[in-house]
């Protein structure tokens, strides 16, 4: 028997929620709050809530925050979620994101190097591979009682890039590639492994809760060699993301819910780029003669830490049969602090320390969904974000072979005040267990469809396909 986690009046009239990531975007990216089958990610122990269920989704946008959540890259993602025997359930989902947290620490690695006084080694950012990471996702849960469930994800993904010449090129040649060039034995690598554990339960009639903690572990390699096929230059690193999230859902009246929630996050990486005596030298044949090396054996030691709290209550309004109004009010706060130390070819260091605060509070969100027919749901979403930005850098130059200024000092800047609006609209079919679900491309209510305008263009920027059997 299906496990049923919501109270019997709090189904009552309430629009069904299978309709994977468009439904959660086109509802003012609610995922924090709404209980959807997107929600297994962050909640594992929801698995068995969406037991028997199938769907594809053609990725797309999601949304203007994205802090604590991974951004889906454009492109073909699905799973499947089944019952197997004695209350076990699994899941297995495939898909492809950006890791936003990785991508920031690597341009500031990138940003760093430059101020620093050098360049980018042998090319190593921006030979490492663009675009999203291949995820696969494996789920599991065991239903404990009929009112609890506990669950777990493990997650792999990675990106690589790698050149491989023809059988006429020699292994020195070089050939263009984005961002640089490379050469036969050049290897750029970003991968994650992610593990989490949650539980999710009802306490009582009418009251729902779900908790649940995790573990990212990033993985960056890469590897250079020189013109003459040795002494490889080296940039490795990685890092830990460890997040937290809790939420609950409180019946108020027939026609009321509150949802409160709070999630946080934080990441801390670290990386090297080392051209004085490359750690993996001998093994890829490599020697130590400095003369061969590029840059002349500067070295770069970078680190990076971020902490993001979101934390906020959302109403839900049940106005009649078939309709739910959701308001979320919250704040989201980013703390990012990063640090660099260049050692330059006299042996000399310099170090610059940067620390950065993120605020928006509050945030708002709204959304509406209406079942105006038993085989159509709309639904209409906005979300509003006022942001606020300090900086702080500090720099130690204690020598410099240009000559610069010795000491040390801080500069603090506070940015103007930035505002992020989004508006979605989105359109939901369902029909026998089947549910067919569109993120509406804005432009559409601009130009109208092709046969009254003429213009060209997509009715939905997102589409989502399911099937609960």
């Amino acid at each position: 028997m299906k496990r049923i986690l919501l109270a019997p009046a709090l189904l009552l009239a309430a629009p069904a929620a299978l309709a994977t990531p468009s439904r959660v975007v086109s509802m003012g990216e609610l995922s924090r709050y709404i209980t959807d089958d997107s929600s297994i990610l962050t909640y594992p122990g929801l698995l068995p809530t969406y037991s028997h269920f199938v769907y594809a989704d053609l990725g797309g946008p999601s949304g203007i925050s994205t802090t604590l959540n991974d951004v889906q890259a454009t492109g073909l993602n699905g799973g499947a979620m089944l019952r197997l025997a004695g209350g076990l359930h699994l899941g297995v989902l495939t898909s492809d994101f950006t890791p936003g947290e990785q991508e920031a620490f690597l341009q500031q690695v990138g940003t760093n190097a430059s101020d620093a006084g050098g360049s980018d080694i042998g090319g190593g950012l921006a030979s490492l591979p663009k675009g999203p990471m291949r995820r696969y996702d494996l789920l599991a849960a065991f239903e404990i009682t009929s009112r609890l469930a506990i669950g777990m994800r493990l997650a792999y993904g990675s990106n690589t890039k790698s050149y491989q010449p023809t059988a006429n090129e020699k292994d020195t040649d070089t050939k263009a590639c984005d961002g640089g060039c490379a050469r036969k034995s050049d290897y750029g690598a970003l991968r994650r492994v992610d593990f989490s554990t949650g539980i999710s339960g009802q306490i009582a009639d009418g009251m729902t809760f779900d908790v649940a903690a995790g573990l990212n572990h990033y993985g960056v390699t890469y590897l250079k060699d020189n013109d003459d096929g040795s002494n490889p230059a080296f940039m490795g690193g990685g890092g830990n993301a460890f997040e937290v999230s809790a939420r609950g859902r409180f019946v108020l009246s027939r026609y009321w819910d509150i949802v409160p929630q709070l999630g946080w996050r934080g990441a801390f990486f670290s990386l090297t780029q080392d051209q004085s005596v490359p750690p993996l030298a001998d093994a890829f044949g490599g020697n130590a003669d400095p003369s061969k090396k590029l840059d002349g054996g500067k070295k770069w030691e970078h680190s990076m830490s971020r902490n993001v709290l979101d934390a906020g209550t959302a109403l839900v309004l049940r106005a009649a049969p078939g309709a739910e109004f959701w308001l979320a009010v919250g704040m989201q706060m980013a703390m990012d602090s990063g640090s660099v130390v260049f050692t330059q070819t006299t042996g000399a260091t310099r170090t610059q320390d940067d620390a950065t605060r993120t605020l928006s509070l509050p945030y708002v969100k709204f959304g509406v969904e209406a079942v105006p027919l038993d085989w159509l749901r709309l639904r209409v979403g906005v979300e509003k974000y006022d942001w606020t930005r300090a900086e702080t850098s500090t720099v130690t130059r204690p020598q410099n072979p240009d000559k610069q200024p010795t000491g040390t000092w801080s500069t603090d800047k506070t940015l103007d005040t930035a505002k992020d609006l989004g508006v979605y609209a989105g359109i939901g079919f369902f029909y026998k267990g089947f549910a067919l679900d569109l993120l509406v491309d804005n432009e559409f209510f601009n130009r109208g469809p092709n046969v009254v305008s003429g213009a060209s263009g997509n009715f939905a920027k997102r589409a989502s396909l399911s099937y609960q059997f």
